[in-house]
Formats: structure tokens, C-alpha cells, sequence
């Protein structure tokens, strides 16, 4: 069998009797020629659905990001405030164009 994509690095585990029978099952049912394949596959969909490690970069987006949502929540609750004074008001216009 040819080997389309050679390997260079080896990783080693062990596994119960139980874990290897599940795993070779888990192979028939998922297609995968081999327990090796399915651990690798395993392991690189971990490793692609894993949060990318945080930088500066992104430490000072977030610093931004939380510094809009105060602002924005400051803005809602000055908001809150007006309607809340001005709504018996806005219930007598209501009242009168009726």
C-alpha cells in the first residue's frame, strides 16, 4: 500500500483490552482503516476545534470589546432613566390625540 502522506513523527499510548475493542469498532463503523487512523483523526480534531492561544494583540481587543459594552450599558441605563421619567408624560400625549 502506497503511502500518500508519510508520517514523520510517531506519538505512543496505551489502551484497555475495552478502549482498543470500542476503537476498532468505532473504525468499522466510521470507515477508518485502521485504530492508528482514528486516533490521528481524533487528535487533529481536537487540536483544530482548541482555542488558539490569546496574544496581545487579542488581549487589547478584548480591553476594547469591554470598554464598548460598559459604554453601551451606561448609554441603556441613561436611556432607562428618560423613559422611565418622561413615560407618565408620554402616556398623557398618548391620552390627548386620542
Amino acid at each position: 500500500m502506497p503511502v500518500f502522506n508519510k508520517k514523520e513523527r510517531m506519538v505512543s499510548f496505551r489502551l484497555s483490552r475495552a478502549e482498543y475493542a470500542a476503537a476498532e469498532i468505532s473504525c468499522t463503523r466510521n470507515g477508518v482503516r485502521s485504530v492508528s487512523s482514528l486516533a490521528r483523526d481524533a487528535v487533529l480534531n481536537l487540536s483544530a476545534a482548541a482555542p488558539r492561544p490569546h496574544g496581545p494583540a487579542d488581549l487589547e481587543i478584548l480591553l476594547q470589546l469591554q470598554h464598548q459594552i460598559l459604554t453601551l450599558r451606561a448609554e441603556v441605563d441613561r436611556l432607562t432613566s428618560v423613559v422611565a421619567v418622561n413615560q407618565p408624560n408620554l402616556r398623557l400625549a398618548a391620552e390627548s390625540t386620542q
